[in-house]
């Protein structure tokens, strides 16, 4: 699935990413404290209407962004996961690093 994921193009406001290894080198998957999260773009979805307007995501591929890592972990396929990838929704991004 690794191999797949670049491949992968989400739908929505659906954002894929590769998780930043933090200083352990090892991503904490099982960890659902609401905490930020560090990751860097590999596909994102189109964007999403709200309200009667299209709203377009606020990241591109490439950014590292920040995130709320409690929220990947129920809708991210399991494979993408143990593989260091994670689907968020652009509402749950912090931050782009600049």
């Amino acid at each position: 699935m690794a191999r797949l994921a670049p491949t992968f193009t989400p739908t929505h406001d659906w954002t894929l990413i590769r998780l930043i290894k933090g200083a352990s080198g090892v991503v904490a998957v099982s960890d659902l404290e609401d905490t930020e999260q560090k990751g860097k773009v590999v596909s994102v979805g189109p964007g999403v209407y709200h309200s009667g307007t299209f709203v377009k995501p606020s990241v591109k591929k490439g950014d590292v962004i920040y995130f709320q890592k409690h929220k990947y972990n129920a809708d991210t396929p399991e494979e993408l996961l143990n593989n260091g990838f994670a689907l968020i929704r652009d509402i749950w991004v912090l931050g782009v690093e600049k």
